[in-house]
């Protein structure tokens, strides 16, 4: 889940502007939210990544290309297991009724999704055992 104000992109107006009717409208939709529903591997470190985004108050199909970059206990601290993935797909916007500017070609339809994560698995201890 992603709060749709959370959009910055260092300059205010377009970020007021982002948040408005014309793309997230973030005061009625204030939160887009990916729902995995399978996934696939498709070689040894990569994933095909299938769900749902929502946006907007529409749900439409998503499919992420996932790699797994690295799993190995975190060098600092209590050394709990931690991986990075690299995640990457592609929506268009008027397919969430996001349509401001694709007509006259002032703003493109087609948005990259382009996600790196970190994760760390909790230790015995955070999770009761």
């Amino acid at each position: 889940m992603v709060e749709t104000e959370s959009v910055d992109t260092n300059h205010d107006a377009r970020d007021g502007h982002l948040g408005s009717r014309d793309f997230l409208d973030s005061g009625t939709h204030p939160t887009m939210t990916f729902t995995a529903t399978s996934a696939q591997r498709t070689g040894e470190r990569t994933f095909v990544v299938m769900g749902e985004l929502e946006l907007l108050g529409t749900r439409r199909p998503l499919v992420l290309e996932a790699t797994l970059n690295k799993t190995a206990p975190y060098p600092i601290g209590a050394r709990a297991e931690v991986m990075g993935v690299s995640l990457r797909g592609s929506l268009k916007r008027s397919e969430f009724g996001m349509t401001y500017g694709v007509a006259d070609g002032l703003v493109g339809d087609d948005v990259e999704i382009l996600i790196e994560l970190e994760a760390r698995r909790a230790a015995a201890a955070e999770e009761g055992r």
